[in-house]
């Protein structure tokens, strides 16, 4: 758990009714946060994390956010670049592991 769990969107993927990729978005006005987003290392390569996404980014969209970001673990950047994210700042660490903020702005026309 981390701070504002109580007020974040929880969102699960299942495959035969076991939990199989988790992710939370944290809005904050126009923005918002991707965090604890992880996929059973079994499942991984498989589509399942990638369909997560998208739907994270429809949501995203449909609730009115104009920028969604969140930090990703530098090895999973080209990752993230497929949908379209991208790297903003400098690399920074959260104990020995690289990161980079990554930003998308959101279109919110229908």
């Amino acid at each position: 758990m981390v701070q504002g769990d109580d007020s974040a969107i929880h969102f699960g993927g299942f495959v035969d009714d076991n939990l199989i990729c988790t992710a939370s978005l944290f809005p904050n006005g126009k923005d918002i946060r991707l965090r604890k987003f992880a996929t059973d290392p079994t499942f991984q390569g498989k589509g399942h994390g990638s369909a997560m996404l998208e739907h994270l980014i429809e949501y995203a969209k449909a609730q009115g956010a104009q920028n969604f970001w969140f930090d990703a673990r530098k090895s999973a950047v080209p990752f993230y670049q497929r949908f379209g994210f991208q790297v903003e700042g400098s690399v920074f660490f959260k104990e020995d592991v690289p990161y980079l903020r990554m930003t998308q702005a959101l279109s919110t026309e229908r």
